[in-house]
């Protein structure tokens, strides 16, 4: 084992130096030599109860002194501000709320039912021609598609004939 044992006044202070940080740890483990002990650093937040320094422990907190009378004040214009935002709020709300309605079930409902109807019967008209238009070119494909097994038909007896011909 290479470490070395470090001298027992040396060992009693470094057990004596309380372990707060990585640094002290790091600080520690160089003036015994050894490798850092498996210990979590203790360092984090202080409670609400500690002081914030040590001059301050002493200290009383005192709040501010507050005049009645403005306090008073203070509170009135805060109540009547929240009441005008609270019936500004209520008078919007109400607003989306009727608009919500109107197009649900009032006039607005049928005026859009209306204009629905009437698109849909525009589509259909259009969606019949289109259907008549498409009915006429498969007929007219159909039709030379016939004439065009005939005359593959016609061709086919004239060559039977002309090889029956041929062999006879």
């Amino acid at each position: 084992d290479g470490r070395r044992t470090p001298p027992p006044a040396l060992a009693a202070m470094a057990a004596s130096i309380p372990l707060c940080g990585p640094a002290m740890l790091r600080a520690t483990a160089r003036l015994l030599q050894l490798r850092p002990p498996l210990v979590t650093p203790c360092r984090g937040r202080k409670s609400r109860t500690d002081p914030p320094a040590k001059s301050k422990a002493g200290r009383i907190k005192v709040p501010p002194p507050v005049d009645p009378e403005e306090l008073l004040v203070v509170k009135q214009r805060y109540l009547h501000y929240r009441a005008i935002l609270d019936a500004l709020r209520a008078e919007f709300k109400e607003e989306v709320l009727r608009k919500q309605y109107e197009e649900k079930v009032g006039s607005l409902a049928a005026e859009r039912l209306k204009q629905e109807t009437e698109e849909h019967r525009m589509l259909m008209a259009w969606n019949d021609a289109e259907n008549a238009r498409l009915r006429k070119l498969r007929e007219e494909r159909y039709a030379r598609e016939q004439e065009e097994e005939k005359q593959r038909k016609l061709q086919a007896a004239i060559s039977r004939e002309r090889t029956r011909a041929e062999i006879t």
